[in-house]
């Protein structure tokens, strides 16, 4: 058994992660409307209502003395590419929906989650006609992949303490709920059916 009980290869952080949160992914990728229909004002919306919500929240993440072995310079890029493509297209930046304090650190590690997370979700998205064109959906290209895990690694090495864990959980499931709530606003949500229905 390896620490704290565990078997080689377990991954309690991740797996507590995908529990609390996989709903509201599965949701997320079920009505955002640019990826039901990728028209241009559509996908304008998202960048800039997306770009509103990431960038002050990659600011503080990567801010985290704590963090800088997982190479906070280049994974801050992420705004500067909606900020391009946004431009590209014609679109105009929203006011940032900064959340203030981060809490206890290893929320930090939770909202990077949330945000790393998105780089995996758009190689898919990049294959669809009309959105094959934007720069975040390349994400870091080849280096992808390994910079995910190593996140991975970081959250399973942390989360060994079930405080942490716990703060990690919280801060991925509250950048959920605030992400779902940010984009519902900004008009970027199909509506539900209970929606349609009244």
């Amino acid at each position: 058994m390896s620490q704290a009980g565990r078997e080689p290869g377990e991954q309690p952080t991740l797996d507590a992660l995908r529990a609390a949160t996989g709903a509201a992914h599965r949701e997320l990728d079920e009505r955002l409307i640019f990826v039901r229909s990728p028209r241009r004002e559509a996908t304008v919306a998202y960048l800039a209502a997306f770009l509103a919500f990431l960038a002050p929240r990659e600011r503080r993440v990567w801010a985290q003395p704590q963090l800088e072995d997982l190479d906070p310079r280049r994974r801050l890029a992420k705004a500067r590419w909606l900020r391009e493509d946004l431009e590209r297209l014609g679109g105009m930046p929203v006011p940032e929906d900064d959340p203030g304090d981060l809490g206890p650190w290893p929320r930090a590690l939770g909202v990077a989650y949330v945000l790393e997370g998105s780089t995996l979700g758009s190689q898919v998205l990049r294959r669809r006609p009309g959105l094959d064109t934007l720069r975040y959906l390349e994400g870091y290209g080849e280096a992808t992949g390994p910079m995910w895990l190593a996140l991975i690694e970081r959250l399973e090495r942390e989360g060994r303490d079930r405080a942490a864990r716990e703060a990690i959980v919280d801060g991925a499931a509250s950048t959920f709920d605030d992400l779902h709530s940010w984009l519902e606003v900004a008009g970027c949500m199909a509506p539900t059916r209970s929606d349609r229905a009244s």
